[in-house]
């Protein structure tokens, strides 16, 4: 049997398999190109006994599984480190620039649909006093509101915008 016809009759199959097994389609990439070179490696000595696909499958889920354990052994020797003893500056750095557009692009897409929920003047209101920018005090002052309508005012907000943005609930 040749890699190459063996190749070209399972990749497909054999990535599939993989994309229902990872985290992405790297991961993915990654285990069918080891799962390949093991089985480019242990091909002279399949002894053609049995089904091709359990074979090739066996294959993949033994370098699949030596993945996991190896993934694991990471972890689990990865130091932790408290939240609070990382400086703010040394954690932006860990982020790759695709992390900050995501981040960015999530948090625009969130305020939209807060604004749309809320309207503007009260998602404002919202945001500092959430961000600690205002108190209550200040915001009876600004808006004219007795402090019981402002707290329902919020209570409200809080409840439309968790209802417009549930993925920021908390």
């Amino acid at each position: 049997m040749k890699f190459e016809s063996l190749y070209q009759g399972y990749q497909r199959r054999l990535y599939g398999w993989a994309t229902r097994r990872t985290h992405g389609v790297a991961d993915a990439e990654d285990l069918v190109q080891d799962a390949f070179l093991a089985m480019h490696l242990s091909l002279p000595r399949y002894r053609r006994e049995g089904e091709l696909d359990a074979w090739v499958f066996g294959v993949a889920r033994n370098v699949w599984r030596v993945q996991l354990r190896a993934n694991a052994r990471m972890k689990r020797r990865a130091p932790l480190v408290p939240l609070d003893e990382v400086a703010a500056s040394e954690l932006v750095e860990r982020r790759t620039a695709f992390d900050a557009l995501a981040a960015e692009r999530a948090l625009r897409a969130a305020e939209e649909r807060g604004r749309d929920a809320v309207g503007d003047a009260q998602w404002d209101e919202l945001v500092d006093y959430a961000l600690e920018r205002t108190d209550l005090d200040a915001l009876e002052t600004a808006t004219g509101l007795s402090r019981d309508a402002l707290k329902s005012r919020i209570s409200r907000a809080r409840r439309r915008v968790s209802e417009a943005c549930p993925d920021l609930a908390g």
